[in-house]
């Protein structure tokens, strides 16, 4: 079984960058337009066998605008493992009313979902199945 792997390095609207990697049995690059949904980062560059860059990127000012801000979502596996997606710059739209917790009810979760599920994988292979969960963080603050 061939696993792809998607590296996506984001950019926010003050300039600083961050660069996340998604495995998948197939291309992942419907999953980068789901991540890409809720952030308010933009990419740079994408490579999944080869470079792509955006020679435009439009990042937006927000309230999480910076790439030090990030969503950490955690999605289960049908062997039981939990993998993490990270969403740098997310929008405030994905978060319940604590702008902590991410809505697992919310449009963003449900659209990841529909592209993810069955898709994303570990690196045995083991495809996702479930959302479990997801908090937003800061770089150099614990939470």
């Amino acid at each position: 079984m061939a696993i792809y792997i998607r590296r996506i390095t984001w950019i926010d609207a003050n300039g600083a960058s961050r660069t996340t990697q998604v495995f998948g049995n197939a291309t992942v690059a419907t999953v980068q337009v789901a991540l890409q949904n809720g952030s308010n980062a933009d990419y740079i560059i994408e490579s999944e066998a080869q470079v792509f860059a955006n020679a435009s990127p439009t990042p937006v000012s927000a309230t999480y605008a910076t790439v030090d801000d990030f969503a950490e979502l955690w999605l289960q596996t049908s062997a039981n493992t939990i993998l993490t997606l990270t969403v740098p710059a997310p929008k405030s739209s994905m978060f319940l009313a604590d702008q902590e917790t991410v809505d697992p009810a919310g449009a963003f979760v449900t659209g990841l979902m529909a592209v993810a599920t069955g898709l994303v994988c570990d690196l045995a292979g083991n495809t996702v199945t479930n959302f479990v969960g997801g908090i937003r963080r800061f770089t150099g603050r614990l939470t």
